[in-house]
């Protein structure tokens, strides 16, 4: 008999995730320095008198990531607001390392400790535990950074670089650090994260299955934030390659963001999955009102404005719409906004900025623009038609039947 389709991923989960075995540390005792009120948004940055080389570039990373594991506290990546900022200091000389935290009213240290025993990550931990009890969090052990991201420095770098390079577009490059970084530690569900994330913008659903899957069988090396973007993937992909279980799906990823936000109530990322869960189930004004606060919590990520585009055209705002889409279509694929901004431009009455975005995709000549051929010159003809211009559509329609028959696996492909 088949379980649910709920409940057969969150079986998956509580399997792959259950707490294992592992050596206990001793629970840090830091002087309580405030209590901050939950909620409090912060970041975290690397001392720049820290040397920028190997290892130590890398503490950044499992800095940041260890504090990400905050369930009281909210950490930002980036703000344009000025927030209290933990720093990490580093002596590679004496093996010490220190926390500061920078705040409006100056800075204030916060705990220290040592590495001598070679073991970075692990004082990082001890560090971060630390920072957290300070702070007034009734913090449990943590996973520990070395698993959770990757005791090779390389590999934690890797990945920090790829997830800048596919903020910014450049998904080629990432998946080309991806890939390497495997080579280095192929069991990381970190890695095994960004690449199945970089699947499923590549439109390599069942490879983007099969990485959440592997990775989410790591019980041991699951962060808890790593574990949510896992899951969510894992559903994103399985409605793409089962469209008719669709429905049962997005219920499932509701059900994934609501329970991930009760026990991770300053997460931002639940919420993004409970505001894409929103928009599959055609509820476009519970979306927009989830998707939109957003923008200030998870600045320059593309696949939120795309998501909250798709949030403002269902609910009936074409003009936000359009804003949304043109800048998630700077860094996401053409493949990926081209329909839903032309929807949006058509909508909001935007015909001539519609024409002009077609026009300027034929007159391209590069590789990602050449497979979209057919769609561009098909949304050409049927904007004529809807326009009034029946000359104008025939001329189309014509080039798109001649470019057919030239390309006749592409012909066999859309032959509806």
């Amino acid at each position: 008999m088949r379980l649910p389709a709920a409940s057969a991923l969150l079986l998956l989960i509580a399997c792959s995730t259950a707490p294992q075995p592992r050596s206990r540390t001793e629970r840090p005792d830091p002087p309580r320095l405030e209590a901050w009120p939950a909620g409090t948004r912060f970041m975290t940055e690397l001392d720049r008198a820290v040397p920028d080389e190997l290892p130590w570039r890398a503490a950044s990373i499992w800095w940041r990531e260890a504090l990400r594991q905050t369930t009281t506290f909210e950490l930002l990546d980036a703000s344009r607001e000025s927030l209290p900022t933990l720093t990490l200091s580093i002596d590679p000389a004496a093996r010490t390392l220190a926390a500061t935290l920078r705040a409006a009213g100056g800075e204030r240290a916060v705990a220290g400790g040592n590495f001598r025993d070679g073991d970075l990550p692990a004082a990082i931990d001890r560090l971060a535990w630390a920072c957290r009890l300070a702070l007034g969090e009734d913090a449990a052990e943590p996973v520990p950074i070395g698993d959770g991201t990757s005791r090779d420095a390389r590999t934690a770098l890797a990945v920090a670089d790829a997830l800048l390079l596919l903020r910014d577009g450049g998904i080629g490059a990432a998946h080309a650090l991806l890939r390497d970084a495997r080579v280095r530690d192929g069991g990381a569900p970190f890695v095994l994260d960004a690449m199945a994330s970089v699947a499923l913008l590549r439109g390599e659903v069942a490879n983007a299955e099969r990485l959440a899957r592997e990775a989410l069988g790591y019980p041991n090396r699951v962060l808890p934030t790593v574990q949510h973007r896992l899951a969510r993937t894992l559903l994103l992909a399985r409605a793409a390659l089962r469209p008719e279980q669709a429905a049962a799906i997005d219920q499932e990823l509701l059900q994934l963001g609501e329970v991930a936000a009760g026990e991770r109530p300053h997460d931002p990322q639940p919420v993004l999955t409970r505001g894409v869960a929103s928009n599959f189930r055609g509820d476009f004004a519970a979306a927009r009102a989830l998707l939109e606060p957003l923008l200030s919590r998870l600045p320059e990520q593309p696949i939120l404005h795309y998501h909250l585009g798709w949030a403002c055209l269902g609910s009936g705002d074409a003009t936000a719409a359009v804003e949304q889409f043109a800048t998630a279509a700077v860094r996401l694929p053409i493949a990926n906004t081209l329909l839903p901004r032309a929807i949006a431009l058509y909508e909001a009455g935007q015909h001539a900025e519609l024409r002009t975005l077609l026009q300027d995709l034929r007159d391209r000549d590069d590789e990602e623009v050449r497979r979209l051929q057919h769609e561009v010159t098909r949304m050409q003809a049927a904007h004529a038609l809807l326009q009034g211009d029946p000359t104008t559509a025939r001329s189309r329609i014509t080039e798109d039947l001649n470019w057919l028959l030239k390309h006749p696996a592409e012909l066999e492909r859309n032959v509806g």
